[in-house]
């Protein structure tokens, strides 16, 4: 449904995002120092500068790629232990008749995600953390610790956003059961197939569906739409 990287490549992405610009955001110290024939060493001292930060930057990246990547699969593992991927497979089903099951997965569901919220935000607090145990001097520390704060605001909007949409998957997939569970006795699994006695349950389970799968779309595009943000912002690195 969702890969390895889902919710918590904004952590990655925004990590990097805080620190890959740093040369644009210092000061310009060739333009701003007087004119004392020395321009030259200046601008190498400037250029030396940046070019330690954009490594350090990078270092950083490919830290909290690590990171994440270790997080998402601790997520995606406790939920498929959870049977949330198997939630509305006719098997399951055939075995919960009353989704009294069903509830329990969802309730599961819903707890963890409320516990990787939390552990998303603490890794994207380790930002300034990391910045302060580089092995650089106080100026390149200093500079990476300014750009990671200038941008923290907008990282952990995104973050948030993304686990409304996540939310929202879920949400729509409680829907699906808690209708199921209304509608005891009133479908039948025969095979691999889920069946309803009345054609209006069918329009109804049908446009739960319809719903569940526009929520999980939605987060395939933010997601889509981060990994192509990453892949600029690693280009821009590596510059």
């Amino acid at each position: 449904m969702r890969d390895c990287l889902r919710i918590f490549l904004l952590v990655l992405i925004l990590t990097a995002a805080a620190t890959h610009a740093v040369a644009a955001d210092a000061p310009d110290a060739a333009s701003d120092a007087p004119d004392t024939g020395d321009g030259a060493a200046v601008q190498s001292q400037s250029s030396g500068g940046s070019v330690l930060s954009s490594l350090l930057a990078a270092k950083l990246y490919a830290q909290a790629a690590l990171d994440v990547q270790n997080l998402s699969q601790q997520y995606e593992g406790e939920l498929d232990k959870a049977g949330f991927y198997k939630l509305l497979n006719p098997q399951r089903l055939s075995s919960d008749p009353d989704l009294s099951k069903g509830k329990a997965i969802v309730a599961r569901s819903r707890s963890l995600a409320r516990t990787y919220r939390g552990k998303s935000y603490d890794l994207l607090a380790q930002g300034q953390s990391q910045i302060t145990a580089l092995d650089t001097d106080e100026e390149t520390r200093a500079r990476l610790s300014a750009a990671w704060e200038r941008r923290r605001p907008e990282a952990k909007a995104q973050v948030a956003e993304a686990w409304k949409l996540e939310d929202a998957v879920i949400d729509r997939m409680a829907d699906l059961v808690d209708f199921l569970a209304d509608r005891k006795g009133a479908w039948h699994v025969r095979g691999q197939t889920l069946s309803f006695d009345r054609s209006a349950d069918v329009d109804t389970y049908r446009r739960l569906c319809d719903a569940s799968n526009k929520a999980m779309q939605a987060e395939d595009d933010f997601q889509a739409e981060a990994r192509s943000k990453a892949f600029k912002q690693l280009l821009e690195l590596a510059r």
